[in-house]
């Protein structure tokens, strides 16, 4: 400030940066004194004192002190640091443009209060919706994570990974033991015994395990059923975002629309079970029937009892060896050896071909004979004692008052409390073979069946009648103005970005006549 200092010092050195070096440098200027402003000393006026004052005393430096000069420098300044900036500048208006334009989208266009318009727009959003719902079941919606299956791909996992997986684990033969088989075939045989194993028996455990495949297939269906569900809370459309009631009041029906569907789907599957149960095809092309499972399990239990038989003897063998070693020499028990084992495989002989029908001399004691029944079959002391508990008895008053000779009737008879013949395990085996090859069958029916039931009575029905659902319940002139109904903060917020959108444009048209600014003007 020029105008404080003392009369005749000379600030030149001062001035061009001599006595303390600035960047910038210095520039001179005379501000107004306060006897100036008492006097309302113009502007102008004082502005051209100064032009003077400079030009006298600092004809040299003149040309660079005065206030117009100062107003020039820092103007130029002040453009090159906002050039300086100007690409990060508008860098992060245009990405507050965007990200406003994208939100205001969000909270859509105001509603026009004529009813026409809030027709359109209520059936626009309600075609949406449906549009979305169908391609999200599809896969043709665009916008889903990459990063977790989503719509229809979950379905595809519940029938295959889900469902099909755990029938695939499920054991035929669950909840059956030996005992519960032998209790069924002599439940079916009835008051005598059977020479052949009993049909009914089949039937009545065959029934048993295929009913179990009945609670995994409903359990399909309202795995599905969930699945649809979480797909409709997912589809939030900007519109119904914006719209609360109108939201509430779609996922109602869609929902309704799924139970609706759902009862069919389950009835559906019910029957099919049923349709298994009316009627066991033992005809069936792929069932292994009992002429190829009685050779498995004769083959089976004939190389077991030879086995049994040869280990039988060998021990036989060994201990009349051990007896023999202790009274005669080595020659005699080499001699032994040779005997007792010559002894040993005619003996095996003769067991192989009793047990597989090639010994014909003796014709009741073959080996289907020992499965099947016999007449001269031997009785121990407890089957002739159950078969002697089935035969009538008389009433009690009619009974004599001699003493009891028979043991007593247990209330309760179970098969686990005795040993099953040969007949009885070959009965057993026999019936768990055809168990498990019947209930593949049926398992691979049910696990083929299911699926195309829901995806026909659930899935495809929902897709066909969404949209009718929705227009029929929803578009009512009457809900129009409750449905269409926006929040209280949604004008609000729309009117603000709206705002903010205008000053964000502002600032862009600024920045481009600052990069089109000559700063040397």
């Amino acid at each position: 400030e020029m105008c404080i200092r003392d009369r005749g010092t000379n600030a030149t050195d001062i001035l061009t940066g001599r006595v303390i070096p600035l960047k910038l440098g210095f520039v001179g200027v005379i501000n107004r004194s306060q006897q100036d402003i008492d006097l309302q000393k113009p502007i102008k006026a004082a502005l051209n004192d100064e032009a003077k004052f400079f030009t006298i005393y600092y004809p040299k430096l003149a040309h660079k002190c005065g206030t117009p000069y100062l107003a020039k420098t820092l103007n130029r300044l002040l453009m090159m640091h906002i050039r300086n900036c100007l690409p990060d500048l508008r860098t992060r208006i245009s990405k507050m443009l965007s990200d406003t334009r994208q939100e205001i989208q969000t909270y859509g266009d105001p509603l026009i209060e004529a009813t026409g318009s809030k027709g359109a727009t209520l059936l626009q959003i309600l075609t949406q919706f449906s549009s979305d719902y169908r391609d999200s079941i599809d896969g043709k919606l665009t916008d889903t994570a990459i990063n977790e299956l989503y719509g229809g791909a979950r379905i595809n996992y519940i029938f295959n990974e889900v469902f099909g997986s755990c029938l695939s684990k499920m054991d035929p033969n669950e909840g059956l033991s030996p005992n519960d088989i032998r209790t069924a075939i002599r439940n079916a045989t009835g008051p005598r015994t059977a020479l052949f194993v009993p049909e009914v028996s089949f039937d009545l455990l065959v029934k048993k395990q295929i009913k179990k495949l009945e609670d995994p297939a409903i359990q399909c269906v309202d795995d599905v059923f969930e699945e649809l569900q979480r797909i409709v809370n997912q589809l939030e459309s900007k519109e119904l975002i914006r719209f609360d009631n109108l939201r509430e009041r779609v996922v109602e029906v869609v929902i309704n629309l799924l139970q609706e569907c759902r009862k069919p789907a389950k009835d559906m599957i019910q029957n099919l079970v049923e349709i298994e149960l009316a009627y066991i095809n033992t005809s069936h092309p792929d069932f292994e029937g009992s002429s190829g499972a009685i050779g498995a399990i004769i083959d089976k239990m004939a190389e077991q009892k030879a086995k049994e038989n040869q280990s039988h003897f060998l021990q036989q063998v060994q201990g009349s060896q051990n007896q023999g070693s202790t009274t005669q020499g080595k020659p005699q028990t080499q001699n032994a050896n040779q005997r007792t084992q010559t002894q040993a495989s005619q003996q095996l002989q003769q067991s192989s071909n009793q047990h597989t029908g090639r010994d014909t001399k003796d014709d009741e004691g073959g080996f289907f004979s020992s499965f099947f029944g016999s007449s001269k079959k031997p009785q121990n002391k407890h089957t002739a004692h159950l078969e002697r508990s089935h035969s009538k008895q008389p009433p009690t008053s009619e009974r004599s008052n001699s003493k009891r000779v028979l043991t007593q009737v247990p209330e309760r008879i179970q098969t686990a409390s005795t040993q099953p013949s040969e007949k009885e395990k070959f009965e057993t085996e026999l019936i768990r073979s055809l168990l498990v090859s019947y209930w593949n069958i049926v398992r691979k029916n049910i696990q083929d069946s299911v699926p195309k039931a829901i995806m026909y009575f659930l899935v495809n029905k929902s897709k066909a009648e969404i949209q009718n659902e929705l227009v029929s319940k929803l578009y009512k002139e009457d809900l129009f103005s409750e449905l269409l109904e926006e929040a209280s903060d949604v004008a609000n917020k729309r009117k603000s970005l709206n705002q903010m959108l205008e000053m964000l444009k502002r600032a862009n048209d600024v920045l481009n006549e600052v990069r089109d600014f000559n700063v040397n003007k």
